[in-house]
């Protein structure tokens, strides 16, 4: 049904039904241990799970996996986004952060050729340099009469 409705909405915006491109990253959530497996996210000091979800560019839901917070991104990504190449198999884009990149974005290549992985740097990251506002125009004071 989910799939259905996500057709429907891209369809009634006047998009492709079916995506060409998607977005992977994870989100760190606290959870108590009544729910099941939980774990550590030392990068974010967060005790819970962590959701690692694949969307198309509009932000809909293709894939989704909950792992205990200790399971690295990269660790996590090759299930979720074969379940997201095998519902929607037109995927040829896939745009992650840094913590797909290197090693995890070639094997994810190679796994379903056809998909190509970006990854996106952060502007404000120093080692891919940062935005800089151009001074406005220099005007000369006005002449005096």
């Amino acid at each position: 049904m989910h799939d259905r409705l996500r057709q429907q909405w891209r369809d009634r915006i006047g998009r492709n039904p079916e995506p060409t491109a998607a977005i992977i990253d994870a989100q760190s959530t606290r959870s108590t241990a009544q729910g099941g497996l939980t774990g550590f996210d030392a990068g974010k000091k967060v005790k819970g799970r962590k959701r690692h979800l694949v969307v198309d560019t509009l932000g809909l839901l293709l894939a989704v996996t909950v792992t205990s917070a200790s399971v690295q991104d990269r660790d996590a990504a090759a299930p979720v986004v074969a379940q997201a190449v095998a519902k929607v198999p037109g995927l040829c884009k896939l745009y992650t952060d840094a913590a797909y990149g290197g090693q995890c974005a070639q094997s994810i290549e190679a796994a379903h050729p056809g998909l190509s992985v970006e990854v996106v740097r952060h502007p404000a990251n120093r080692s891919t340099g940062t935005w800089q506002v151009s001074r406005a125009f220099q005007f000369s004071p006005p002449a005096t009469l």
